[in-house]
């Protein structure tokens, strides 16, 4: 659970700005789970994939994990629940078991309280869903629950995997195919096939991400991952600027990089392209993508 409260952290020391819900269903951002808000005081963040209150002291998040997945997420997220504490109950879509207790962790030992619950549809699809409340109110943790609850599942809703995130692109720009499996808060990936490890021969993969800036110097990460820049330049309209560099690695022949940053406030936004031979996209191709970026 080190990771969980890890995260509590972060979220808590997170600035966002949120955004209005209406008392419906509420999706969780690149899934097919629905929940309602439990109160007028639970909204959506950016970038981040859950509900959570205005001074941040509750949050619900899901993630997407497989039925192979299943031991390795018991341990990482579930390791201070026992089997016993979780109730059971069909609910549209799927199967849902749930519980809460009190944290068993030195932040806050007298007021973190622990949500969590995992919803069966498939092999493919299923969901570990988990959330804290930092002060015990018994008013809103009957609400957290009876939204859990009353979770469902709609396979039948495509997937925006730039739902609730800072930016978007027109990926049929791009002869690259959205990777489903790969699911974050900040980061959209595309594959040659759609798999997080392309099964051909083509490994292409591209990265669009929005993360804080912390003032690092771009070309010594570049260099810190051995690679060498052919080419930098300024590059896009007057109105969105981007630093673009193509990158070659040594004795990889068959890979080529391209690179392209954007500063906005205190978020960096970053493309980047690995093109592997033979999947014969061009530079061109590529510019033509980042070309249709746009801030949300």
């Amino acid at each position: 659970m080190k990771y969980l409260f890890a995260l509590a952290l972060l979220f808590l020391a997170a600035t966002a700005s949120f955004a209005q819900t209406s008392p419906d269903y509420y999706r969780f951002p690149n899934t097919y789970l629905f929940i309602q808000p439990p109160n007028d005081a639970f909204s959506s963040m950016n970038e981040l994939v859950g509900l959570t209150t205005s001074d941040q002291s509750s949050y619900i998040r899901a993630e997407n994990f497989v039925r192979a997945e299943e031991e390795m997420v018991d341990e990482f997220f579930l390791a201070d629940f026992d089997p016993a504490d979780f109730e059971e109950k069909e609910i549209p879509g799927g199967v849902l078991k749930y519980a809460w207790k009190k944290a068993l962790t030195a932040i806050h030992p007298d007021s973190m309280f622990i949500y969590a619950a995992k919803v069966y549809v498939s092999e493919e699809v299923n969901y570990i869903l988990l959330g804290y409340q930092k002060n015990l109110d018994e008013a809103t943790s009957a609400q957290i629950l009876h939204s859990i609850a009353n979770l469902k599942v709609d396979l039948a809703r495509a997937i925006d995997p730039f739902e609730g995130k800072s930016f978007r692109m027109n990926l049929e720009e791009i002869p690259l195919q959205y990777c489903e499996a790969f699911k974050s808060d900040w980061m959209v990936m595309l594959t040659a096939d759609g798999t997080a490890f392309p099964a051909g021969a083509d490994k292409s993969t591209m990265v669009i991400s929005a993360r804080p800036y912390g003032g690092e110097a771009i070309e010594e990460q570049i260099k810190a991952k051995r690679m060498e820049i052919s080419k930098s330049e300024e590059w896009g309209a007057e109105s969105l600027k981007w630093q673009k560099y193509v990158l070659l690695q040594p004795g990889n022949e068959g890979l080529v990089v391209y690179e392209y940053y954007h500063l906005s406030g205190d978020k960096l936004y970053r493309v980047e392209a690995k093109i592997y031979a033979p999947s014969g996209i061009s530079e061109a191709q590529v510019d033509e993508f980042v070309g249709t970026f746009e801030l949300k």
